[in-house]
């Protein structure tokens, strides 16, 4: 299969053929030159110098099929973003649509499903289920598109209980290559199911997905904090409290030095921390039996372990909102041995200088389990990332510099894998998938649009 890129046709006839597809559009279709270029054609993530060749505002599914049959008449590859957590440079040169109008949720309780448009945040989904007693399988952030989401295979909080999101997908609304519109299934098109649901944006654009909904158990949540002089302390018992954890506990552990500025609280900016996040599906008292050993951890500063509603599961985190500069490493982990905490704490973390934030999610559970998407089977029990905020120029050098640092520290204990939708920019697939799913990923690829016509943000090129 060709690169997307390689047969993009050349500057002039490119911008010729925008300019027709702007002229022939029934849409709102943003071009360079208007004043709302800067703001319409970024990435949430305004670290990534997406450059696309267009940006069309979609408000119908109509919308997205005239907009990929006109692209595809001028030669030009299309792609979709709701918003850009996800977003590389992959997408530079496409005519990129945006589902602006694409916003709609419905809940059938009786069938246990909801239905999901392409322009639809997390947030919105969890507000709609309030009062169901049903859940939809969310990842740490309610600012995510919830179609990107799954169709990257969708990492959840409450994965070890039920496996990778993208395994509820039941149906997806599909615009075709070649401007079409179907329904696929598992019994429609089980081969391209299978395919969406783990590289979804290389084989159509999704106008709106259907998912199983899971029966609602009382959830609690929270932060437990310790100043960054406990940090090998809280490390030992997180890797002792992940070994035997319930499959209802979910615990990730961030090594952070918080930002000297608001809207941090005034009584953590500059300070470093060793700081859980955790979930529980079930009551109070059991989740607090599963915590034992971080709970023996002395001179604990924060605690904001508490019932949580399903609405605000997304604030568990305290991920950011609002668009920033981010760049994003991440390795599967197969142990947290004592070599690799010692290994991973001679990296400055947390408090030594280091620019990142790292990360462990504790993993495993139901998500290990083989299942029906390119996604499933999560091969180990630990994701390891390490994020940095280049907020000045000189920022994304250190951070890569401290990239090195990690690679070189922990050595063989970095897999080389991860999950699809934790490769941040890196551009290579074969670390999100085996070499057998990789061939029949790229396979689909070239039968389902040999062309080239749409382009997912991680393409499957070799």
């Amino acid at each position: 299969m060709s690169d997307p890129a390689e047969s993009a046709p050349e500057p002039a006839a490119a911008d010729g053929a925008v300019r027709a597809l702007a002229a022939a559009s029934p849409c709102d279709v943003v071009l360079p030159d208007d004043p709302r270029w800067a703001d319409l054609s970024g990435a949430w993530n305004v670290h990534v110098a997406q450059q696309p060749a267009a940006v069309v505002l979609a408000d119908r599914v109509e919308d997205v099929r005239a907009t990929v049959r006109a692209a595809a008449d001028g030669g030009l590859p299309v792609s979709v973003q709701p918003n850009g957590h996800g977003a590389t440079e992959a997408l530079s040169g496409t005519v990129l649509i945006r589902p602006v109008g694409l916003r709609g949720v419905s809940i059938d309780r009786a069938a246990r499903r909801a239905r999901v448009e392409a322009g639809v945040k997390w947030q919105q989904l969890l507000d709609a289920l309030d009062g169901t007693g049903l859940m939809a399988l969310s990842g740490s952030t309610g600012d995510v598109s919830v179609v990107g989401y799954h169709l990257g295979g969708g990492l959840p909080w409450f994965g070890r209980a039920y496996g990778t999101a993208a395994e509820y997908v039941r149906r997806i609304e599909l615009v075709t290559p070649d401007g079409g519109f179907r329904e696929v299934t598992a019994e429609t098109d089980p081969e391209l199911l299978w395919a969406l649901c783990g590289a979804g944006g290389e084989f159509g654009v999704v106008t709106a997905i259907e998912i199983e909904l899971v029966d609602q158990p009382p959830i609690v949540g929270g932060a437990l904090m310790w100043p960054a002089e406990h940090t090998a302390e809280v490390l030992r018992a997180y890797a002792e409290t992940t070994r035997s954890a319930p499959r209802e506990l979910s615990l990730w552990i961030w090594l952070t030095t918080f930002p000297p500025f608001d809207p941090i609280p005034k009584e953590l900016q500059g300070r470093s921390f060793a700081n859980v996040n955790l979930t529980f599906l079930g009551e109070r008292a059991a989740a607090e039996e599963a915590l034992r050993p971080l709970r023996a951890v002395p001179g604990l500063e924060v605690d904001t372990v508490a019932d949580v509603p399903l609405e605000r599961i997304g604030d568990v985190a305290g991920e950011p909102t609002d668009p920033m500069p981010a760049m994003d490493w991440s390795h599967y982990i197969a142990d947290l041995d004592d070599d690799f905490q010692a290994r991973l704490l001679k990296a400055n973390f947390p408090g030594g200088g280091s620019p990142l934030v790292a990360c462990i999610r504790h993993l495993g559970g139901a998500l290990s389990e083989p299942g029906s998407t390119a996604a499933s089977g999560v091969p180990h029990d630990y994701l390891l990332l390490a994020f940095g905020f280049p907020f000045a120029p000189a920022d994304e050098d250190a951070i890569r510099a401290q990239w090195g640092v990690l690679d070189d520290a922990l050595g063989a204990h970095l897999t080389g894998r991860t999950h699809p939708n934790m490769l941040g920019d890196d551009p290579r697939p074969d670390r999100a998938f085996t070499a057998d799913t990789l061939d029949r990923l790229r396979r689909i690829k070239r039968e389902r649009d040999p062309r080239g016509a749409v382009r997912g943000n991680r393409p499957l090129r070799p």
